[in-house]
């Protein structure tokens, strides 16, 4: 995208000449400059323009050069254009040489400032194109300066920032308004899932975690493991209304009615005010076996939680408990009128009213409790875009709850799928938007997948990101002829793209071409030395090879990143016994050993008081 954009912004050669003659003379000029010299600059600047014209960009660059050799002082605005055409050729190294010498000698050249930081995005150091954007963007605001200032934020990962800058961008961008959407889409998206993925890892049993996946498989039709998820999560929270509703659902798509009914009746218990209309069931899907997997007894389990007494329900029961421990001790303040009004509203579904009570609550800066409550009833509204902008800020981005990080994790979530259904709606024939089709076949295992991939590539030839997805599709297939080919022609348009040459070394080392990996492997820990995984591809190719000893280090680097890549023990202690180190060896197999029973006792103890919950049941589910 960022090659297409950049062809169109060459300038024409009237209007550079006019800023050559316009130019101010470097005071760093050791002699003046007399009329000869000037119509040897226009010789070949008017030269240099004609074969930028013809696309021979090469000897356009010559001829700069040319100039910048008896001349590297004069006129500093012929390195933006030694960078320009450089940049086109895809030599960002040298257009960034040609960009940083222009600027050193002429801080005021904009437009070299916006190349040189879109060339450092280019070649993947966003770090250090960032500085460059924001100050092009505060001098001299643009379409460009936002959407690639968004990027910059984006691959920083700073998503709050990136989202405000594409949507500066996005009154602005005319034809290229499908891809700002998905720009702010998939910026969305990457935040949710990078908060869910923290929080899964942080809390891989709580609460919480069984809610997000049970969402997850419930959106997977996988329902009867959506169901037990849910179950788990009614354990750990049997006040928490939001639970039950959502898992008399699944229950009752797998046919087991009286369970459905006993969550259904939990949730009307806990939320009194609720109308008690009973699940249509010409409305669910198609009535599933619950057959598969593991056979729990949600029905002893369901009758075996804490009777729900009205004196004890929270005072917010759609909420997490630990949520309303803390609206307990608001409430309890002196002058806490405002919060009880919220508390009321929300309880009544009028949630227009909780939104007016919040807002006259006196909200101090940092509030956590108050932000939260305003992105639910927002969430509550169906306005995500709007809770979206709440929970990005530091109060909510800070507070370490599971609850609260959840939450933000689905707004971004949904905001996201809303980005990318307004892309689809309005340029449904845009390469961005058969990119997001694509995408969302290939999640559902779609065959139409490949096709809506080649048809965006088709679309927009030169744009980056796509052949990666449609990588990623392959490797998901086990085609891996068809995902290198893809990676390959992804390196052609962009050669800095170190998830080409990550996937490139993986695909290696799983066809066992250690010495064809290593290349593209070593490039990609150069680019990211904390990806753990890269760094285990090295290992695996070094382990090819035979060279143990960086085998040995960068599965002992891998693991240092990692401490949950628990297989790379066992592949120490292999190859620690090849060698001869039976101590060591027996280290890693131990460990590996350690944590596989950890493991192991965890799930034993899940399935123990699952037993308990069953034997203390009193009749066996109904269907």
């Amino acid at each position: 995208m960022r090659v297409q954009q950049a062809m169109r912004g060459i300038r024409g050669s009237a209007a550079m000449l006019a800023l050559i003659a316009a130019a101010p003379l470097s005071t760093a000029q050791n002699r003046a400059l007399g009329p000869a010299d000037f119509a040897a600059i226009e010789s070949r600047f008017r030269a240099a323009k004609q074969f930028e014209a013809a696309q021979e960009f090469a000897k356009a660059a010559t001829e700069y050069r040319t100039i910048l050799e008896r001349y590297p002082t004069a006129v500093p605005r012929v390195y933006h254009n030694l960078g320009l055409v450089s940049y086109y050729q895809r030599n960002y190294e040298e257009a960034i040489n040609a960009f940083e010498q222009g600027i050193d000698l002429d801080k005021t050249m904009v437009g070299s400032r916006l190349f040189l930081g879109i060339s450092y995005l280019n070649v993947e150091r966003p770090e250090k194109a960032l500085p460059h954007l924001e100050a092009v963007h505060g001098l001299q605001p643009t379409f460009e300066s936002a959407l690639h200032l968004g990027e910059a934020f984006a691959a920083n990962l700073m998503h709050s920032k990136a989202v405000k800058a594409f949507n500066e961008a996005l009154p602005l961008a005319g034809d290229q308004s499908a891809n700002v959407l998905y720009s702010i889409g998939q910026t969305y998206l990457k935040l949710a899932e990078r908060i869910a993925n923290e929080q899964a890892v942080a809390h891989p049993e709580s609460k919480e975690t069984h809610l997000a996946a049970a969402k997850v498989f419930e959106s997977q039709q996988v329902y009867q493991v959506a169901a037990i998820k849910y179950l788990e999560a009614a354990e750990m929270d049997p006040m928490n209304a939001s639970i039950f509703f959502p898992l008399a659902r699944m229950l009752a798509i797998l046919g087991l009615n009286v369970p459905s009914q006993l969550a259904l009746e939990r949730y009307w218990d806990l939320l009194p005010s609720v109308p008690r209309m009973p699940i249509d069931k010409s409305m669910l899907p198609k009535e599933q076996v619950a057959e598969i997997g593991t056979k729990v007894e949600f029905e002893g389990i369901l009758r075996s939680l804490p009777a729900v007494d009205s004196s004890q329900v929270p005072p917010l029961p759609i909420l997490a408990s630990e949520i309303n421990e803390k609206l307990v001790e608001r409430l309890g303040r002196p002058n806490a009128a405002g919060w009880m009004r919220v508390v009321e509203s929300v309880a009544a579904g009028r949630f227009e009213e909780a939104l007016a009570a919040l807002q006259s609550t006196g909200v101090q800066s940092g509030d956590w409790l108050h932000d939260y409550m305003t992105v639910n009833a927002h969430v509550w509204l169906d306005d995500y875009e709007s809770a979206a902008l709440v929970a990005g800020e530091n109060a909510l981005a800070n507070q370490p709850l599971q609850a609260v990080q959840t939450l933000r994790a689905e707004v971004f979530r949904q905001v996201s799928i809303e980005y990318f259904d307004r892309l689809v709606r309005d340029s449904p024939s845009s390469c961005r938007a058969r990119l997001v089709k694509a995408m969302n076949f290939a999640a559902q295992e779609m065959a139409e997948a490949e096709g809506e991939f080649l048809a965006a590539i088709e679309a927009c030839p030169l744009d980056t990101q796509i052949r990666i997805e449609l990588a990623d599709y392959y490797l998901w297939n086990s085609q891996y002829a068809e995902a290198r080919q893809a990676c390959l022609e992804e390196l052609e348009i962009h050669p800095h793209s170190s998830a080409a040459k990550k996937r490139l070394g993986r695909i290696h080392v799983q066809l066992r071409e250690a010495e064809q990996a290593l290349p593209f492997l070593l490039a990609s820990v150069a680019a990211d030395s904390k990806d753990a995984d890269v760094r285990t591809d090295l290992g695996r190719a070094y382990e090819l090879l035979e060279r143990w000893e960086d085998a040995l280090a960068q599965y002992h680097l891998a693991l240092e990143l990692d401490p949950t890549l628990n297989r790379v023990h066992y592949v120490l202690a292999r190859i620690y016994f090849q060698l001869g180190h039976a101590e060591l060896a027996q280290e890693q197999f131990r460990q590996f050993k350690q944590n596989e029973d950890q493991a192991r006792q965890t799930r034993t103890e899940r399935i123990q008081r699952l037993r308990k919950k069953e034997a203390s049941g009193s009749a066996p589910s109904g269907r």
